[in-house]
């Protein structure tokens, strides 16, 4: 019973309101799905223009919860996001789901080449490749929520030559190993710094210019809000900042409140009041999707935007 219990309360959120909003939000028509990068279907979105910084657009992989499909982020506000700092982003829907449709992040074989992970790698590759895109390499940034977000951290730690940007909402640390980990902590920020860094093997050098951001609702019943400090804190360690690295935490309007590590090299995010969902500002909807006024998709794409030490 103890064994199946995150997944039985994952089935009962998602039962009794997995989102906050009723109005469903029109999609764009500017999203296109389609079969890229070992992934059956992938939703796309190409903005006019390009990104402020560096040489084309920036890229956004977004990766879905468990219970959620690739297409809520579609109505989560991420086409105006797109649109306002020249960033192409990419749904992928997990190719080898566990559970109840979430990314395999328990697997204990984390490898570059390997399952959903080497996918994620060739759907960049693919769409790097793209002249019509106009891809900037040194702007690729992976983002999840819940599972996608556990997933999205170790991608970043298995790539980080391939990532610049690393962002993380409402998940287990990478390197978390069973199903109870979401309601009780299974890691610190020192295992779960070890545990990132044994993954990047001889790319750890790349970690020197990576960015993190991580950000949990304190009203979430799903994943226990203690792993927001673990994975600030594992990523920080990682690109060795230290205690006196830390700014103030400050408050940012929205009910959120900022910690910034290292002048811009990690942001933690405590989003007050807010459930398992990820928050995509006014007019949002979708499954796990929550339409409070704080935008976390255009807060990471301005904070990568700001703080890439990649980009020309």
């Amino acid at each position: 019973m103890k064994k199946i219990l995150p997944l039985i309360l994952i089935f009962i959120f998602s039962v009794f309101g997995c989102t906050s909003n009723s109005v469903k939000k029109a999609v764009s028509p500017n999203w296109k799905s389609k079969a890229i990068g070992g992934f059956s279907n992938v939703h796309i979105y190409v903005p006019k223009k390009k990104s402020p910084v560096g040489s084309g657009r920036s890229l956004m992989i977004v990766l879905h919860g468990c219970l959620q499909p690739a297409s809520a982020f579609t109505t989560a506000n991420l086409d105006t996001v797109a649109e306002k700092y020249g960033m192409v982003i990419a749904l992928p829907d997990a190719k080898y789901p566990t559970g109840l449709g979430c990314w395999d992040f328990l697997d204990n074989n984390k490898k570059r080449n390997k399952g959903d992970y080497e996918n994620i790698i060739y759907l960049v590759e693919q769409l790097t490749a793209q002249k019509d895109l106009s891809i900037d390499n040194n702007q690729v940034y992976i983002a999840g929520l819940s599972s996608g977000g556990s997933y999205a951290m170790i991608t970043g730690c298995l790539a980080p030559d391939v990532f610049a940007g690393v962002a993380v909402f409402a998940a287990p640390s990478g390197g978390v190993e069973t199903e109870e980990s979401a309601i009780e902590v299974q890691s610190d920020h020192n295992s779960a710094a070890r545990d990132c860094v044994s993954y990047s093997k001889e790319y750890e050098k790349y970690f020197a210019s990576q960015l993190f951001v991580v950000a949990h609702g304190t009203d979430d019943s799903i994943v226990t809000d203690e792993y927001l400090d673990i994975n600030a804190g594992a990523m920080a360690k990682v690109y060795g900042l230290s205690d006196q690295d830390i700014s103030p935490e400050k408050d940012i309007g929205n009910g959120v409140k900022e910690t910034i590590y290292g002048s811009g090299r990690v942001a933690k995010l405590n989003l007050h009041g807010i459930p398992h969902e990820w928050t995509a500002g006014k007019g949002s909807s979708g499954e796990y999707i929550n339409n409070s006024a704080f935008n976390f998709g255009a807060y990471i794409a301005d904070f990568f935007l700001m703080n890439n030490g990649r980009a020309q």
